[in-house]
């Protein structure tokens, strides 16, 4: 990879290891370049050109870290709880936003609030 970099006078450079949260030194964080890092699966696989806001990439993937089971049995709980309260939310905004579609209402304002005469 260095040498064809070299040969074609393009940048090349290698990265510590990251997550799909990670914010990558002089990459960023691009979706593009996440998903396809991600999508990589056998040590020195190499992906096919990636198209991002900062450029194009060529990915190899050098090493992946397994996921560490016990970490995710620590947050697991506090994980299904935030997720079941972002869908509770949803639920209740969807079903609002129904009511109010469906509302017939009517304003009475302008009888309310009309200007009473002083003589």
């Amino acid at each position: 990879m260095k040498k064809a970099a070299k040969d074609n006078d393009v940048t090349f450079a290698e990265t510590d290891e990251f997550s799909r949260n990670s914010f990558i030194p002089q990459i960023g964080n691009p979706p593009e370049f996440i998903g396809a890092a991600f999508s990589l699966t056998h040590t020195n696989q190499v992906s096919p050109p990636v198209k991002t806001n900062q450029g194009t990439f060529i990915i190899q993937l050098l090493s992946k870290t397994a996921i560490d089971d016990s970490l995710f049995a620590e947050v697991k709980d506090s994980l299904t709880s935030v997720v079941l309260q972002k869908k509770q939310s949803q639920v209740y905004q969807d079903w609002f936003a129904q009511v109010k579609k469906e509302a017939e209402i009517k304003d009475y304002r302008s009888e309310y609030f009309r200007e009473v005469s002083p003589y």
